[in-house]
């Protein structure tokens, strides 16, 4: 029988023990999502992303879309109340502004993706077919989504396809 003396025995033992308790962290993780907002009515003229971190920006957020569009009094308030600003981060991915309401983007689950320094959110883009005939009417579709706080300075915001449509440091 080995007899394991000193530090080393002690670190080869303790080593052995705590491998499988914490993993290395993957490569890439997968970040919960919770949709806020899902519409047409945005304050956004141009694609973008909007990085909002603290409960007075998503209210500031909130106000222009109603102030630009005139929102439904029956439209939903979202207030920042159940919002914990210090675990989460609220993304805006805006299509900016389209001459028809047959565009909009949307988030599925699992779609939110943290790669080294970057977030990834795979996004599901909505267009009309060519040569739709469709009303006239301008619209700005988005979508804002919750991420929990991490240390990202990238978000890339990628099609169904694959594409990447928005590439943004923040």
């Amino acid at each position: 029988m080995v007899k394991l003396t000193g530090s080393l025995g002690l670190a080869l033992v303790l080593g052995a023990c705590g491998s499988g308790l914490n993993p290395p962290p993957a490569a890439d993780a997968t970040e919960p999502v919770r949709v806020l907002y899902r519409g047409n009515r945005c304050p956004a003229t141009q694609p973008g992303i909007r990085v909002i971190r603290d409960a007075a920006s998503w209210a500031e957020w909130q106000r222009q879309r109603q102030q630009m569009f005139l929102s439904a009094s029956n439209e939903p308030e979202d207030a920042a109340a159940d919002l914990d600003f210090d675990q989460i981060s609220v993304i805006v991915i805006s299509m900016g502004q389209k001459p028809t309401p047959s565009y909009a983007v949307d988030v599925p689950e699992g779609s939110v993706t943290l790669k080294g320094t970057s977030l990834i959110i795979s996004t599901v883009w909505q267009q009309p077919p060519e040569g739709a005939i469709l009303p006239q009417v301008i619209t700005s579709p988005c979508v804002a989504i919750t991420v929990p706080t991490a240390p990202y300075s990238t978000v890339k915001i990628e099609n169904q396809s694959g594409d990447i449509v928005i590439d943004q440091p923040i």
